[in-house]
C-alpha cells in the first residue's frame, strides 16, 4: 500500500511536471521550425532540400572506419588578396657574451645579448588641418 502511494507521489510531483515541460519545449521548437520554414518558402527556398543537404554534409563529415575525409573548399582562394613586397634586411650577428656568477650558489651562467632588429623606418607626418 505504501509503495503504491510513494510511486504516485513521485509520479505527480516529479515525472508529470517534467513531462509537461518536455512537451511544451517540443511544441515551441516545432512551431519555431514551422515559422522558419514558412519564411524560407516565402523567400523562394525549399527548407526540406536544405535539411537533406545538411544531413548529407553531417554524414560525410563523420569519421568512419578507414574512410578518407571529404575534400573541402578553401575559405579564401589563392587569387583573393594583395601580396606585400618586401626587401631582405641584412642582420649583423654581433652578440655580446657576459658571464655572471650567482652569489648564493657560486655557479656561473652565460648570457647572450643580441641587437634589436629594426626593419621599419618611421616618418613624421605633417599635422593635418
Amino acid at each position: 500500500m505504501w509503495l503504491i502511494f510513494i510511486c504516485l507521489l513521485i509520479f505527480f510531483f516529479f515525472i508529470s511536471p517534467a513531462y509537461k515541460v518536455w512537451k511544451t519545449l517540443n511544441r515551441a521548437r516545432r512551431q519555431a521550425r514551422e515559422m522558419n520554414d514558412a519564411f524560407r518558402r516565402a523567400a523562394g527556398l525549399d527548407p526540406d532540400e536544405e535539411r537533406r543537404k545538411q544531413q548529407e554534409q553531417q554524414r560525410a563529415s563523420r569519421r568512419g572506419g578507414w574512410t578518407t575525409p571529404t575534400p573541402r573548399r578553401k575559405k579564401i582562394g589563392k587569387d583573393v588578396g594583395e601580396y606585400v613586397k618586401f626587401k631582405e634586411v641584412t642582420v649583423s650577428s654581433r652578440t655580446s657574451e657576459t658571464r655572471s656568477a650567482d652569489s648564493a650558489t657560486g655557479e656561473s651562467c652565460r648570457i647572450e645579448r643580441e641587437e634589436q632588429i629594426v626593419d621599419v623606418r618611421w616618418e613624421d607626418l605633417p599635422p593635418q588641418s
